[in-house]
Parts: structure tokens; C-alpha cells; sequence
């Protein structure tokens, strides 16, 4: 019994030594983000592209929007033909605005990729700085 308590003492001891060399440090990577003046210019020329990316959107969608109220008012006296192709009009506009999204905004899109080539450099500056204080 007198081994068993000594072993499990010598274990405890082992343990408390390693865990008393252990350093846990915290990063909020955000406020260091929003104070960080690199950081903040990266964001306003972000929100600079993605403020005109949605402006141009919003004006496809509302040109869509003119050519089906146009549709709706006349599609009751256009031909058969002249209806198909105000028809394909919109599915065409419709198709141009959900592409113009995805190329934008989309996983692969240019916000992504702007995001990445604007930030990534911020962020690996705030990781080595990380690094050499952790060290």
C-alpha cells in the first residue's frame, strides 16, 4: 500500500511540474483587427468594392423589375411571339443578375479573393508578432 501511495505521489509531483511550465495566452484577433490601422484601411477599401458591387446589382434588379412590369402590363396583348420573347428577356436578365452574385459574392467570388489578398498579409503579421511573444 506504502509503494501504491508513493507512486501515485511521484506521479502527481511529475504532473504539477510539467503543468507548471505550460503558458496558455489569449488573442482577441478581432479588436486587434479593428485597431490595427492596416486592418482598418484593408476593410474600408472592402467595403468600398462590395458597397459598388451591391449598387450594380441593385440596378440590374431594378431593370429587371421595369421590364416585368412592363411584361405584366402588355403580355395580354402581345402575340404568342413577342410574349416568349419578353420571356426570354427576363430569364436571360434573371440568369445575368444570379451570375453577377456568384462571381461577386459567391464562395469562389472576387469578395473572397479581395478578402484574402487584402487581409491574409494582415493576419500573418498579427500571427508572427503571436509567435515571437509566445516564444
Amino acid at each position: 500500500m506504502k509503494s501504491l501511495f508513493r507512486f501515485a505521489f511521484l506521479i502527481l509531483f511529475s504532473l504539477s511540474s510539467l503543468f507548471s511550465q505550460i503558458k496558455i495566452g489569449y488573442v482577441d484577433s478581432e479588436t486587434i483587427m479593428k485597431q490595427l490601422p492596416e486592418a482598418q484601411e484593408a476593410q474600408r477599401r472592402i467595403d468600398a468594392l462590395v458597397q459598388q458591387w451591391q449598387s450594380e446589382l441593385q440596378k440590374m434588379r431594378d431593370e429587371w423589375k421595369a421590364k416585368y412590369d412592363e411584361y405584366e402590363k402588355r403580355k395580354l396583348i402581345l402575340t404568342d411571339e413577342a410574349r416568349a420573347q419578353m420571356e426570354k428577356e427576363l430569364s436571360e436578365l434573371d440568369r445575368k443578375i444570379a451570375e453577377y452574385q456568384m462571381q461577386k459574392f459567391g464562395p469562389d467570388g472576387e469578395l473572397y479573393r479581395k478578402q484574402d489578398e487584402l487581409v491574409k498579409p494582415i493576419q500573418n503579421k498579427i500571427f508572427n508578432a503571436i509567435k515571437e511573444v509566445a516564444v
